[in-house]
């Protein structure tokens, strides 16, 4: 710990990071706010989707159900992959912003047109619960397929990657309890 902050997985947390994940949870008033600024605006329909993640009918491009759940799976698997690698030991330190905010707008070039691109549950979560309706009943894909998909890339990235990468310190179990070995 240190000048108000401490480091974690190259990473170092201090009162912006706090600051960051309170906003977090504004996302959703923020979220109405913006509803009510377009609410002026004449045609204006909440229920017709405002960006909600959706399938069939309700997909940007018309989309089926195993579209969206593919896309949404390998997207988030890669997303994954590459906050892993980018953090990674071997990753040149101060450059994983850039890499994951470049992975993250790829992601959504690619799959904004098939499902709005969730990649989050609480960003489809959020806004599902706000149009309700047909995008609350969709909303189980968007929780389903980014679970699956962050299992996937984390099962290919510790097949692919350096043990040494991991995060997770090595340990020893005995009697005495357990051992951390630096």
């Amino acid at each position: 710990m240190y000048g108000g902050s401490f480091r974690c997985c190259r990473f170092s947390f201090g009162f912006g990071t706090i600051f960051r994940i309170g906003r977090e949870g504004e996302g959703s008033r923020r979220f109405l706010v913006r509803a009510r600024m377009l609410d002026g605006k004449a045609g204006f329909d909440v229920s017709a989707g405002f960006a909600a993640n959706g399938y069939g009918y309700h997909s940007p491009g018309g989309y089926s159900l195993l579209s969206a759940l593919v896309t949404e799976s390998v997207m988030t698997m890669m997303f994954l992959i590459i906050i892993m690698g980018a953090a990674s030991k071997r990753a040149p330190a101060g450059f994983a912003p850039i890499a994951i905010g470049l992975g993250l707008t790829l992601i959504h070039l690619i799959s904004i047109p098939v499902t709005n691109t969730s990649v989050n549950p609480a960003r489809s979560t959020g806004v599902a619960l706000y149009v309700g309706g047909w995008a609350v009943a969709q909303l189980w894909l968007f929780w389903i397929a980014p679970i699956a998909g962050g299992i996937v890339g984390a099962v290919v990235y510790r097949l692919v990657g350096n043990s040494d990468d991991y995060f997770l310190p090595k340990a020893t179990l005995s009697h005495e309890g357990i051992n951390v070995i630096e």
